[in-house]
């Protein structure tokens, strides 16, 4: 058993009396809030921030959003150096939202992986005592044995991944191998953020024309599944740096812009206040002098091109005033899949309006006061990265897929790379490829993007057209695609997918032929093979999470109810007629309490009592045992 780490005044079980930010004094009851502050004693306050984030969610979740919780996440996060302040903790607070699958059985998580004894937490703020696990023996060769009974697992864990294409890559290749020697971190790791930025920088010059007829931009969603501790951050840092050299470029241009800009528009506002309180004037001399006057002069636009948390109306208003070309690139995606972006009362317009940028089509916004609003020419690539947890709660959201939205994304979940990550030199021609990525990506951006006439940031990028190579092996694999996707096709199960699976191949390849040149007027046989190479690893990534999803499928329901069991129940007991009437509120009948008992005994998590058992207060002829 690890040793727990001394306690803060904050946290000692004796003082009863809790703080709110506020300054006001509460006494909750003590039950469910002592047992997370003891389990956020065994997570450092200075954790990555997924993890920092996950336990916000999970003592919201489990609170209510209530004032007591949010000053026991105040008080566990001012132990670490990253601490901004009380304000900073409850912006993220009111951002949660509940059902979002971060559950008290989050924080246990976190708190086991940092050497928390869930089983002895748990009998602590129970107050009472709790059989241990049944001891079962069996007879092999005459021989008495023990038999190990613990809970088992509900789900089994992800297959190994298949390698990613490095070679597909082409011209990024060497980029993504040398970020991979600076940080160790996964390879498919590394290559998403070297696709985004490249994305992100090409997208504003080029789309690609379908043989369809149909133009697509380069754009691309991407989601990167990977735990904590993979240098998320990390590789994501070396990859976006010519951006975000090229923002301060920007910043500095904008700064030194605004000044003149709010001049001239205090001046256009003072000469239209001249103009229309002139009593001398009549109508049509004051309006043709008003019309002189023309437009109010515009702000320059927003130095930023990647965004990291938006909300979707915060979004939309950037774009108005932004870039036309924006990235939302970030290595903490639990904030924005816990955020107020994907809240259940809000997530399926936002899945709505990324579907309409991703496609690159007119966004149009009706609003009193604002008047009518729409965006055109406005392109938007997407990498996100987040931990198993969050990102299967996303992947596995049956209305976000019905809907088309999850489709749209290139999913990896690559293979940890922790505990092979020893000490090694960077040799001279990694750093040359960083060299020659930075100079390509920085190129791309500062090269000025055409843009529709009279408009400042609507862009009209050239479409790229497919070799006659390449145009006769994307019909070679868009008739594999329709072999494969039917009733007895292995791609059924991901049809979603499939379904785009030749718009991101051909997207793939456009960034590829837009980041090895940037007057290229078509995408080569070769870069589209490519495309169709790195579309199938996506592919299969969707078909590997796809079958693990439902194998979880018919054992999710027993798996939420184990946790409700471990986290809500106070008895050591429970019976069918108790579940039904006590417990969550998926469960409404005996028929499916039973079933649910069922996997729970099978799995070890629940054991049949031999006798009759009391479960508050009342004797119940059967009953099980519950395993926590």
């Amino acid at each position: 058993m690890s040793t727990a780490p001394s306690l803060p005044p904050w946290a000692n079980p004796q003082i009863e009396v809790r703080h709110k930010p506020n300054g006001h004094v509460s006494y909750p009851a003590a039950s469910n809030l002592d047992q997370m502050r003891e389990l956020l004693r065994f997570i450092p306050a200075d954790a990555p921030y997924d993890d920092w984030f996950q336990a916000l969610a999970a003592v919201h979740h489990e609170c209510g959003g209530s004032a007591d919780g949010l000053a026991l996440v105040d008080a566990w996060s001012a132990q670490g150096s990253k601490y901004r302040g009380t304000a900073d903790v409850e912006q993220h607070w009111k951002s949660l939202a509940r059902g979002k699958g971060i559950t008290g059985a989050s924080l246990a998580q976190l708190a086991r992986s940092n050497g928390a004894n869930l089983s002895e937490i748990a009998l602590r703020n129970r107050g009472g005592s709790r059989s241990k696990p049944r001891s079962v023996e069996a007879e092999q060769d005459g021989v008495t044995k023990a038999v190990d009974e613990s809970p088992l697992p509900f789900t089994r864990p992800l297959p190994a991944a298949d390698p990613f294409p490095l070679d597909a890559l082409g011209p990024l290749k060497s980029s993504a191998l040398a970020i991979q020697a600076a940080t160790q971190a996964p390879i498919a790791l590394c290559a998403n953020s070297v696709i985004a930025t490249a994305a992100l920088a090409g997208q504003a010059h080029v789309g690609v024309l379908l043989p369809t007829g149909r133009p697509v931009p380069i754009s691309v969603f991407i989601l990167t599944i990977a735990k904590s501790g993979e240098r998320k951050s990390t590789v994501d840092g070396i990859a976006v740096q010519p951006v975000r050299l090229r923002e301060e470029i920007l910043r500095k241009a904008h700064a030194a812009q605004i000044v003149e800009c709010l001049a001239r528009r205090k001046a256009w506002e003072a000469q239209g206040r001249l103009i229309s309180n002139d009593k001398k004037l009549d109508f049509i001399t004051q309006a043709r002098k008003l019309a002189a006057l023309g437009p109010e002069p515009s702000l320059p636009l927003h130095p930023s091109l990647i965004i990291q948390d938006p909300t979707i109306e915060g979004l939309l208003k950037f774009m108005k005033d932004g870039h036309p070309s924006l990235a939302i690139i970030s290595a903490e995606g639990g904030a924005f899949f816990g955020g107020h972006a994907m809240a259940e009362d809000t997530k399926l317009r936002t899945a709505a309006i990324l579907s309409l940028l991703w496609d690159a089509a007119a966004v149009a916004q009706f609003r009193a006061g604002d008047g009518a609003r729409i965006l055109e020419g406005r392109r938007l690539t997407t990498h996100l990265q987040a931990q198993p947890d969050i990102a299967m709660q996303f992947v596995n959201d049956a209305m976000l897929s019905g809907q088309g939205f999850i489709p749209r994304f290139l999913i990896s979940a690559p293979d940890s790379t922790q505990g092979t990550r020893f000490w090694q030199e960077t040799g001279a021609g990694h750093n040359y490829a960083i060299e020659d990525y930075y100079q390509k990506i920085t190129k791309l951006l500062s090269t000025p993007a055409p843009l529709r006439p009279g408009t400042r940031n609507e862009l009209e990028p050239r479409q790229l057209v497919l070799s006659p190579e390449a145009r006769v092996l994307w019909i070679t694999f868009s008739d594999e695609i329709e072999r494969r996707v039917g009733p007895d096709g292995d791609l059924a199960p991901i049809s979603g997918f499939a379904a785009k699976l030749l718009e991101h191949a051909s997207r793939l390849a456009g960034i590829l032929t837009i980041y090895e040149d940037i007057d290229a007027k078509e995408i080569n046989q070769e870069a589209m093979r490519q495309g169709f190479e790195l579309a199938t690893y996506y592919g299969q990534t969707a078909l590997r999470l796809r079958n693990a999803a439902h194998v979880n499928i018919g054992l999710r329901e027993a798996e939420q109810l184990s946790s409700w069991l471990s986290e809500k129940w106070d008895e050591d007991l429970i019976s069918v007629t108790d579940l039904v009437q006590f417990g969550p509120n998926s469960v409404r009948d005996t028929a499916k309490a039973r079933r649910l008992i069922d996997v729970l005994e099978k799995h070890h998590h629940l054991v049949r009592r031999e006798r009759p058992g009391m479960v508050k207060g009342k004797m119940r002829r059967e009953v099980w045992e519950i395993r926590r």
